[in-house]
């Protein structure tokens, strides 16, 4: 969503009682919605079907929070009054969701998810500085889990075979090869998809320690994968697939991790670690949104754990991972932290 500011990046923002935080938009996300001056991020989750509804409260709406899974509320700043709801691009078009003038708002955002994606936003205009955002509830874990490693070692193109047994496996609890094929052909797969060969597993650097198709067959004991079809008795030997081969089979639960399964070079190790790593990012997100709209760079944890509905593992986690997206953290003895916003990297200040 963004707020029609066009060429506005907060640095000339025309309220002089205005003594709050801009922003321009950055790549950093939030667990479920971050927002500056003229844009407001909700994370979707890639879902297709999303049902949006956008209102405007003379006041703090009462809570419904039983009718969402995830809810929170962040501050919005608006130099027009009004919102266009589309994806974060510039060049929107229309007359977009009229606000009561511009200004600063509090926005709360509701998500309900377990089906096609329905979301709420409410708009209420705040005249006091802004606070900082905050979770009211929280379905979704805020950190995932630690991802099993199979996304990082097979090749982009050649998770298409997985990826139809996952989905045949979420819909019906099994699968065959032949229901996978037709699956993909009825997803704009040409004939003989199967039979595709197998991209080469690249990695960056010439000491990267890649393990090669070749080197996970021999490991396992089967024979080394040419086809996308190959793959199937390599992922039963790994144990990520269980049952017939020729047959009824499904995904095992939970799949079992790389590390657990290969002998992996120290290259590789750590790349499994980094990509491991990505999960904390939309948490981290959330601490730079604290930075962002916080008067008082310094809070306790016990004070973020509360805004953000997480546990103090997570926490600690994201605030060590911090500092490489951007943000510094600095620990105190009494259990509280200073965090400062890389302006270089993320944010304008605001007018001091």
């Amino acid at each position: 969503m963004e707020g029609d500011e066009e060429g506005f990046d907060g640095s000339d923002f025309d309220d002089p009682d205005y003594d709050g935080p801009v922003g321009e938009f950055d790549a950093v996300a939030g667990t479920l919605v971050c927002a500056g001056a003229g844009w407001l991020q909700a994370s979707s989750a890639g879902e297709a079907e999303q049902a949006v509804t956008l209102e405007l409260h003379d006041a703090e709406p009462p809570a419904d929070d039983d009718a969402w899974d995830d809810v929170a509320e962040t501050p919005f700043l608006t130099r027009t009054g009004r919102v266009l709801l589309d994806y974060l691009i510039p060049g929107l078009e229309g007359d977009g969701f009229v606000l009561a003038g511009p200004g600063l708002y509090r926005v709360r955002v509701a998500r309900r998810v377990g089906g096609p994606l329905d979301w709420s936003l409410r708009f209420w205009r705040v005249a006091e500085t802004a606070r900082p955002p905050r979770h009211l509830k929280r379905t979704t874990p805020a950190v995932p889990p630690e991802p099993d490693g199979w996304d990082e070692l097979i090749g982009f193109p050649d998770r298409d075979l997985i990826w139809w047994v996952a989905a045949a496996v979420r819909e019906n609890g099994s699968t065959a090869l032949a229901e996978v094929d037709g699956r993909g052909l009825r997803h704009h797969r040409p004939e003989g998809w199967l039979d595709r060969p197998l991209s080469p597993v690249e990695r960056p650097g010439p000491d990267a320690g890649a393990l090669t198709y070749a080197e996970m067959a021999w490991q396992l004991g089967v024979s080394a994968p040419r086809t996308l079809r190959d793959l199937l008795p390599l992922y039963f030997a790994a144990g990520v697939l269980t049952g017939d081969p020729d047959g009824v089979f499904t995904l095992a639960a939970p799949s079992p991790r790389v590390q657990d399964v290969f002998r992996l070079s120290a290259a590789e190790q750590s790349r499994l670690t980094q990509a491991a790593d990505r999960r904390f990012g939309p948490l981290v997100g959330d601490l730079i949104f604290q930075a962002v709209w916080s008067p008082d760079p310094r809070v306790s944890k016990r004070t973020l754990r509360e805004r953000l509905l997480v546990d103090g593992a997570d926490l600690d986690a994201a605030l060590a991972r911090a500092p490489a997206l951007g943000l510094s953290v600095d620990t105190h003895a009494d259990a509280s932290v200073t965090l400062t916003r890389n302006s270089a990297l993320l944010f304008l200040a605001g007018r001091n």
